[in-house]
């Protein structure tokens, strides 16, 4: 191999390899982070953002494919330690961390804190580390955090911009407080008016149910639907898969049917 064609494939290799580094370390999606109340004290509650296992391997597996990666796990003095191995030019990378006992089942629980933290050393969900502090007023008892509807926007170098998370028509929380897009805000009054079509909406893009999903979102004005269609990150109220489900093939043909241009025979043919 001439010194040329050497330097091409080096530059080849830097280039998958810069490419791989990149998927590892984008930012999560806000559907993919998971929020739980950690402690409570004078009336408030804190609010803790994570990954779980499944988020990491899902991220290797995109980013170097289920061949590209390996872990080992080992236990030292009473510590469990993960080791997250990368095949990167023919050759296996490591990283090591040691993890923590969770509440339930504590050696599982340490064994995955271990593998969670080593692909926080390769990147994954780095970015969780610069979320704001989230105290929200409460008892922790009557929070479920995990079931509200966060939405979250970031910068070019991947750290966070701004977080918020809503209960249903009620925001619970958002940072920072004087930063955020104006869309963020304008659909609140949609949201408060509209609600309860907002949540037969939803439940019936999760039962698959069409021809209910055609005759709410019809039956709003065009400026309503204006502001609740924008995506979470300026503001919208539905997410990513629920506004593609909502301009989709099913619920065009739904359309058609109750319009009468397409008989509900054909329908169950497609």
């Amino acid at each position: 191999m001439s010194d040329i064609d050497q330097l091409e494939h080096l530059a080849a290799m830097q280039k998958k390899t810069d490419e791989m580094i990149a998927k590892l370390t984008a930012p999560l999606r806000i559907e993919d982070v998971e929020f739980r109340v950690g402690s409570s004290y004078g009336g408030n509650c804190r609010v803790l953002a994570y990954k779980n296992a499944r988020v990491d391997m899902r991220r290797l597996d995109d980013a170097v494919g289920q061949a590209g990666w390996q872990r080992e796990h080992k236990c030292v003095d009473g510590h469990w330690f993960c080791r997250v191995g990368i095949r990167i030019g023919g050759e296996w990378i490591w990283k090591e961390d040691v993890g923590s006992e969770s509440n339930f089942e504590a050696e599982k629980g340490a064994a995955s804190d271990s593998f969670k933290r080593a692909c926080f050393n390769w990147g994954i969900g780095r970015e969780l580390y610069d979320y704001p502090t989230i105290m929200v007023p409460g008892i922790a008892k009557e929070l479920y955090p995990q079931y509200w509807n966060w939405d979250a926007d970031y910068d070019d170098a991947g750290k966070i911009k701004w977080l918020r998370g809503m209960d249903g028509p009620k925001e619970m929380f958002t940072w920072p407080h004087d930063n955020l897009p104006v869309n963020v805000y304008e659909h609140n009054d949609a949201v408060r008016e509209y609600w309860d079509d907002v949540h037969a909406i939803k439940e019936a893009i999760e039962n698959k149910d069409w021809p209910t999903v055609v005759e709410y979102s019809d039956g709003m004005e065009a400026e309503v639907k204006r502001k609740l269609w924008l995506a979470t990150t300026k503001g919208g109220i539905f997410k990513t898969a629920e506004r593609d489900a909502l301009h989709g093939n099913d619920v065009s043909r739904a359309r058609k049917v109750l319009r009468g241009e397409q008989h509900a025979e054909e329908l169950v043919n497609e």
